[in-house]
């Protein structure tokens, strides 16, 4: 469940956890050069990473998390309260659109969207 890869920062080896899909983790860096880069990054006007890994931008002279925001410009609405979005690959401030997804319910017990499917008439979540 582990590749071994060596890190772009200190070229030690570290673990990179593959996901159940088969899909090899795309880290660059191992755990401490991680946290040190993320610890040293400035909070800049617009945009900055929280000590969790998280981008936040500002919107509207208001803060919002980056990969909220751009999961909502992705499926062209606000995402409800019950939805959350999902990093594919696991890295919290790679919000590309193609690396989320809409997930229904928190992270850690939600579903993703798409596999949910009404008992009654058999029809999937709606996106849109």
């Amino acid at each position: 469940m582990y590749d071994i890869k060596v890190c772009e920062d200190c070229l030690k080896e570290f673990k990179a956890k593959k996901y159940k899909s088969g899909i090899a983790s795309k880290r660059k860096y191992c755990d401490s050069c991680l946290s040190k880069k993320l610890s040293t990054h400035k909070r800049k006007e617009n945009y900055y990473v929280d000590k969790q890994g998280y981008a936040w931008i500002r919107i509207n002279d208001k803060f919002t998390q980056e990969h909220r925001y751009v999961l909502e410009q992705k499926i062209g609405r606000k995402l409800q309260k019950h939805e959350s979005a999902h990093h594919i690959n696991g890295i919290r401030h790679d919000n590309r659109a193609e690396n989320l997804e809409l997930w229904v319910g928190p992270i850690r017990y939600g579903q993703r969207a798409a596999d949910i499917k009404c008992h009654n008439c058999g029809h999937s979540y709606k996106i849109d």
